[in-house]
């Protein structure tokens, strides 16, 4: 049955081959000459952060509103972030 896979483990099993890969193929890229990494500052980082304030507010208030936890799916998702090294914080 479709439910049984359609879960927050699967996802992860389904699509952390792909992130492998993917992470393989960017550090391949970054030892090409010509390739410049650009790392942002904190103020640039910050002013990111802030653009996207307005869309979380919007995700945080829909998923409250559907009954669900906003504050403990968001803390899952950057525990899992953070666990691969993509958590930008």
């Amino acid at each position: 049955m479709i439910d049984d896979h359609c879960t927050p483990e699967w996802a992860e099993k389904m699509s952390s081959g792909w992130a492998d890969v993917e992470l393989r193929g960017r550090d391949r890229i970054i030892a090409e000459p010509g390739h410049i990494m650009h790392k942002p500052t904190e103020e640039q980082a910050q002013m990111w952060k802030d653009a996207a304030k307005p869309l979380l507010d919007e995700w945080r208030k829909t998923v409250t509103e559907k009954g669900l936890d906003a504050d403990e799916i968001y803390n899952d998702l950057v525990e899992t972030l953070k666990r691969y090294g993509s958590y930008a914080g």
